[in-house]
């Protein structure tokens, strides 16, 4: 394959040309690995949003067809746009406001009664997945089961879940400060994958309508899936107690 450089390469012997090339490709097929795996992962999130449709029109008569499809939409068009604003709530933490206001007509049609109804300051949830997205280290949702709730009047749309990492070391000193004094934590953390038990709550209007989100809710149990890396938390609070809490996190 050829690859072609945009900018005038210096002047080279064969050796380092052939290095230069030879790096490039490599760093062709690193990206190229990337994409699939990303596009796989695409690719099984809409098989099992298929699946749950079909578990949902049984566990759901009375919603119908068409609410069962515009709930997993929901679900999926939902995480979508919670995770594009993730970075936008950490950068914005200082002043939350503005980044919810972010919250344009083309992304959610019902804007005003969606910032009358999200929490003006993001949760510690909100905030614990927001670092992580502002990292090299990004949680990835992986989805288990959808439930639709409520009554006539509005519908809770329900993902269950889970969040996956696998951290870096560059990223433990911002996401959890205590490492830095406790090598025994990090490595820990460092050692395998951590994953943790998420929930996403939609709110539309009923009968469900996709472009009715009207507020948006998530929780994330952090110290669950710490505990299960770690045995206990109590190792982690030796040397600077201070720092073991959410705000860290």
């Amino acid at each position: 394959m050829r690859i072609i450089s945009k900018y005038k390469l210096p002047r080279m012997n064969n050796s380092e040309r052939g290095k230069f090339y030879r790096q490039k490709y490599r760093e062709y097929e690193d990206q190229l690995d990337r994409d699939v795996q990303r596009l796989q992962g695409e690719v099984n999130e809409v098989q099992r949003l298929l699946e749950l449709r079909q578990i949902l029109l049984h566990r759901y008569p009375c919603v119908g067809f068409d609410g069962v499809r515009v709930a997993t939409q929901v679900v999926y068009e939902g995480l979508i746009r919670l995770h594009e604003r993730w970075v936008s709530i950490d950068r914005g933490a200082a002043s939350p406001t503005p980044s919810l206001a972010e919250l344009d007509s083309d992304e959610i049609r019902s804007a005003e009664h969606t910032l009358e109804r999200l929490q003006l300051y993001p949760s510690q949830s909100e905030h614990f997945i927001a670092r992580h997205q502002n990292s090299s280290t990004p949680l990835m949702f992986k989805l288990q089961s959808i439930e639709i709730q409520g009554g006539n009047d509005s519908r809770i749309v329900v993902a269950n879940g889970r969040l996956y990492v696998r951290y870096q070391p560059a990223d433990l000193d911002e996401l959890f400060p205590v490492t830095r004094h406790n090598k025994q934590f990090a490595a820990r953390l460092l050692a395998r994958e951590v994953a943790y038990d998420c929930t996403y709550r939609f709110h539309t209007a009923a009968p469900l309508d996709v472009s009715e989100l009207l507020f948006v809710s998530v929780d994330v149990d952090a110290v669950g899936g710490l505990l299960a890396v770690i045995p206990s938390l109590q190792c982690s609070t030796l040397h600077r107690p201070d720092q073991w809490h959410w705000r860290s996190f």
